[in-house]
């Protein structure tokens, strides 16, 4: 029991000392500014080698002070600071001594002439009211005595809790409920006289309707004024509201603080919904292309829209699926004849994704106008993809490969390609801007392996893709269906002709198989005539031949074989065929 009532009295002792304490506050110190630092910037010089001061308010509404100097800035000490024995601070206020102490030169010694002083050891300590005038002067001794030129600053205003400096614009969202239906959100742009302290927020008060319209993490706010269809709210009706913009840990605290200092509020009125909207919806165009598979580039160009003219600018989000808008990435102005903004992806891994979105500026009566359509762009680099591989037959020893590199990884140094003879590597290829990369290889037996090529990312290694494994393919080309089997679909009546349909190249050797057409109640007792061959759009060969008793409305098949020293390929590059007549010989 005694413990329990020596308990309430401790108790009844801390409520009555913690209501005395606050008692002690001055009414016309807000809790909330409490402990708020100001700091003034000073060029230390010949004659005093103050650099800065930072005040600390007070619950009692005055400010203490910490002082730097910087001894070595001030040119006229330079020579002697390192004889000095001690060194003398005074702070003056009407004439009269309010701060003073001495300082060991060693110690400055080793702060290579900075000292940061905050009085805790001085024999009189300042502390000075908001906008009071002081006289800070700075002396040293030793062999001599030296003593600086008093310089004279005056202590700032008292923190205001409402740190909002003014408005800097309006802007203009179109938004997509769940249900499809689509909605328009306005806001206007506040801006702070700084941002929030360390680990609090800047919050955007009403004192009229005691609520929150907006929050940030820096010294701009979005401050929501007009949506219409989902859960429509105005306060753009053009009535002036009061506002606050609050440093604080969460929204109670702020509204409390707003609350407790409504006459330091700002009143200020919005623009109608409908004169927003008349500066707002520019027309533009968003392209993206990739041609390396670690780049893309990104263009947006202006357009005009039909009310307010040309933007004056755009800027570029990075969005988040799922989450919504992030930073600021890109902004482009539209002047000096501009018409588009441009900006490239760089060291990109294969299929890598990004998301954008394109904000419309336009200034008018110094106020920004910032329009968003609602939309996300999508930019995307190709997928680490397998090359194009055939193997083509050659000669008895020898394959021809062809490796087609996909568009996006032959620039130089984006790939390596490594060919397969089964398990065994037997090439390796670096991309080297070529869309198409050959080479012959000759072995015993070459035309019985299978052969595959695996691609390799230069960026990321383990990103790889591999052909399938296959064997060579007979080096040869066929056009496709059948010949007509009416003759006079061929060629006319009274008339021959040599029809090739298939070609191939092995060993040396070209071989045109094709059809002698005769058209005639007469059979051709000798045919002579010439056979041109293309490939890859060049003439590769040419012969003459001459076959004798054709039957008449007859087709003879017939294979004419050409030896050549160049090698074709009928697989992979186009083929083409010519035919003349050079004689004919006709008969019973």
């Amino acid at each position: 029991m005694k413990k329990n009532t020596k308990k309430r009295r401790t108790i009844r002792r801390l409520l009555i000392a913690t209501a005395f304490a606050l008692l002690m506050i001055p009414a016309s110190v807000s809790a909330d500014v409490v402990g708020k630092k100001i700091t003034e910037n000073y060029t230390p010089d010949r004659e005093n080698p103050l650099s800065k001061i930072e005040y600390t308010y007070r619950s009692d509404g005055k400010f203490d002070m910490v002082l730097t100097f910087d001894i070595f800035a001030a040119k006229y000490a330079v020579l002697h600071v390192n004889d000095a024995r001690d060194y003398v601070l005074e702070v003056s206020q009407n004439n009269q001594l309010i701060g003073s102490q001495i300082i060991n030169a060693p110690d400055i010694r080793k702060l290579n002439g900075k000292l940061v002083y905050d009085f805790k050891d001085a024999q009189k300590v300042p502390i000075v009211r908001p906008e009071e005038e002081l006289s800070i002067s700075f002396k040293f001794y030793s062999d001599y005595y030296k003593t600086f030129q008093p310089r004279t600053v005056r202590a700032p205003e008292a923190p205001n809790p409402n740190l909002l400096e003014g408005m800097t614009g309006y802007g203009q969202v179109e938004k997509m409920n769940s249900d499809g239906t689509e909605y328009t959100e306005v806001y206007a742009t506040f801006r702070g006289t700084q941002g929030p302290d360390a680990g609090e927020t800047l919050y955007a008060y009403n004192l009229d309707d005691k609520s929150i319209y907006g929050s940030s993490n820096s010294r701009t706010v979005k401050v929501w004024i007009y949506r219409n269809k989902i859960k429509p709210f105005n306060i753009a009706d053009q009535s002036p509201r009061r506002w606050m913009l609050v440093s604080a840990k969460d929204p109670n605290t702020a509204a409390g603080i707003a609350e407790a200092n409504a006459a330091k509020a700002t009143s200020l009125a919005f623009d109608s919904p409908a004169n927003i909207k008349s500066e707002m919806e520019d027309i533009y165009r968003f392209s993206s292309t990739s041609t390396r598979y670690d780049q893309a580039a990104v263009t947006v160009y202006k357009d005009r829209n039909h009310n307010t003219g040309y933007a004056d600018g755009v800027e570029i989000y990075n969005y988040v699926k799922g989450k919504g808008e992030a930073n600021l990435y890109q902004e482009f102005s539209f002047d000096s004849g501009k018409d588009h903004g441009k900006f490239n992806l760089t060291g990109l891994l294969p299929g890598t994704t990004r998301y954008y979105t394109v904000h419309t500026i336009r200034y008018n009566n110094g106020l920004e106008y910032n329009y968003w359509d609602g939309y996300y762009y999508t930019v995307r680099t190709e997928n680490f993809k397998a090359p194009g591989f055939s193997a083509v037959k050659m000669g008895p020893k020898q394959v021809k490969m062809l490796i087609k590199v996909p568009a996006d990884q032959r620039a130089k140094g984006l790939s390596t390609m490594y060919v397969y003879r089964g398990s065994k590597k037997i090439k390796t290829i670096k991309s080297n801007g070529k869309a198409t990369i050959t080479f012959t290889y000759s072995a015993k037996k070459a035309n019985s392996y299978k052969y595959k090529v695996k691609a390799v990312c230069a960026k990321k290694t383990s990103i790889t893709k591999s052909t399938s494994a296959k064997k060579p393919k007979s080096n040869t080309y066929k056009r496709p269906g059948r010949l007509n089997s009416n003759i006079n679909q061929i060629t006319p009546y009274a008339t021959a002709k040599f029809v090739p349909w298939q070609f191939s190249y092995y060993d040396k050797k070209i071989k045109v198989t094709g059809y002698i057409v005769n058209n005639r109640m007469f059979k051709m007792k000798k045919y002579k005539f010439k056979v041109y061959v293309y490939n890859n759009n060049k003439k590769i060969a040419t012969k003459t031949v001459t076959y004798k008793n054709i039957k008449k409305y007859a087709k003879k098949k017939v294979t004419i074989t050409i030896k050549t020293k160049k090698k074709p390929d009928f697989v992979n590059y186009s083929t083409g065929w010519g035919t003349s007549n050079v004689s004919t010989k006709w008969g019973w």
